[in-house]
């Protein structure tokens, strides 16, 4: 006996062709969405340095790393495209974002003046791409949303870089160059050296503390990931790493404590107010023992020696300065100068404000300064509003941008993880203030209208 297959209808009915098509939307969407993500992911991988794969680079202009050179392409092209059709979405914030315009401009014309106009062209273009990347995290995305995909980021870089010491030692574990090599057995992962994974720590920290405190869900899970975010950077053994860290969950505490509406609030912003006056006490006072404990000598391990002579090549060129990236390369004889006086040969002056005014002067110098203060100013004022838990973030990584620039060098520079996040966090701030003041009535000024602004 045979059975029959019911009858399929030549034409589909309305309703099941609208739910088919409505699942393949859902489906690209998705798909979309994915590969959006991935997209961001590899961008930041390759901010915290992931390209180098744990071999430290030599200096040089004519040192290029080719995956960073075409992946700054297809940055530059893919998302200055969707920012530039989607130029509407930023008419909050970019068009007042002047403080870094100016900086971007004047790094583009320094090529003019620069030893070597070429590499100033290849590092303006590296810097562009990264601000382009945080364009399209502010107007795409909501800041919670923004700021987990990088974390997710610097979570894979730090899964690699632990997975890399345990599997390649030789790699992710610095090997000795000598007899007296204090760093030998520092972890630096996938990075080029201890101090770079020692940032991507510090960010993560930053990042999932942050999440623990505003986010409900998933708590464990953010606690421990910034606990695993501490190990690694215990085991660079990174004094900046150290520094940041403790001054992050510093601030996130005290930042969280500026939104309390009770009076016991400022009791205690004074109470913290006088220990930090005392600890700065303490430097002033015992600066030898207090270096002591992270290590540190009191030239600040040939630091103090190496500013001092990089401000002598300051002095030379103070106005403009000698071009956007293009000081600390071979080809520089005011550099080898600096090197003969130092010879550790450092690749950099170990000061992020000493290195964005070797590269663009005191002009450069004053914008880079209004840029960070100016934001810093205007993360702590949100944070007073009850609605405004994002701003605890972005005020936790500016602050702890800054202090952390006086001795490392990471101050808007192309390519950098911290590049990224304090433009993004800068752009965020801008809007929010162009929504307050939309949001202010006639006659209120947008400081006073602040809590009717749109949330972030």
């Amino acid at each position: 006996m045979t059975t029959h297959e019911p009858d399929r209808p030549v034409f589909r009915s309305i309703r099941q062709s609208r739910h088919e098509g409505r699942s393949a939307g859902a489906f690209r969407e998705a798909a979309v969405a994915t590969l959006e993500r991935l997209v961001l992911i590899y961008a930041v991988l390759l901010l915290c340095g992931i390209a180098t794969f744990g071999q430290a680079s030599d200096i040089g202009a004519a040192n290029s790393n080719a995956l960073n050179a075409y992946s700054n392409v297809l940055f530059l092209s893919l998302f200055g495209l969707l920012t530039l059709i989607n130029l509407r979405k930023t008419a909050d914030f970019l068009p007042f974002s002047h403080v870094l315009i100016a900086f971007v401009v004047l790094a583009a014309f320094s090529s003019i003046w620069s030893g070597d106009p070429g590499l100033t062209a290849r590092r303006v273009a590296s810097l562009t791409a990264t601000l382009l990347i945080s364009v399209y995290l502010t107007w795409r995305f909501d800041f919670a949303k923004a700021v987990s995909i990088v974390g997710h980021g610097v979570l894979v870089v730090l899964v690699l870089s632990i997975l890399t010491v345990i599997f390649l030692p030789h790699i992710g574990i610095t090997q000795f160059a000598n007899n007296n090599d204090e760093i030998a057995g520092t972890w630096k992962g996938v990075t080029s050296v201890k101090n770079s994974l020692g940032w991507v720590c510090i960010v993560g920290l930053q990042i999932y503390a942050w999440r623990f405190m505003v986010e409900r869900e998933k708590r464990l899970w953010h606690l421990f990931v910034a606990a695993l975010f501490i190990f690694v950077a215990a085991e660079t053994r990174s004094a900046t790493a150290a520094i940041g860290i403790g001054l992050s969950i510093f601030l996130l505490a005290v930042l969280h404590l500026r939104r309390w509406q009770s009076s016991k609030r400022i009791a205690l912003e004074w109470l913290i107010l006088g220990s930090v006056g005392l600890l700065v006490a303490a430097v002033a006072l015992m600066p030898a023992d207090i270096l002591a404990l992270f290590g540190k000598n009191t030239d600040l391990t040939g630091r103090v020696p190496l500013w001092a002579s990089v401000i002598d090549s300051i002095a030379k060129r103070p106005l403009l300065g000698y071009g956007y990236g293009s000081f600390w390369v071979k080809t520089n004889p005011e550099m080898l100068r600096v090197w003969s006086l130092n010879p550790w040969q450092p690749p950099n002056a170990h000061n992020g404000y000493l290195d964005v005014t070797l590269d663009l002067g005191v002009a450069g110098f004053v914008l880079a300064v209004t840029l960070v203060f100016g934001s810093a100013k205007r993360a702590l004022f949100w944070c007073k509003q009850p609605d405004s838990a994002w701003a605890i973030y972005a005020g936790c990584l500016i602050i702890v941008f800054i202090v952390t620039s006086l001795d490392e060098t990471v101050f808007l520079r192309g390519g950098d993880l911290f590049c990224l996040l304090v433009s993004f966090c800068y752009f965020a701030l801008i809007r929010a203030k162009q929504r307050a003041a939309m949001a202010a009535p006639d006659g209120t000024s947008p400081r006073e209208a602040a809590p009717l602004a749109l949330r972030l």
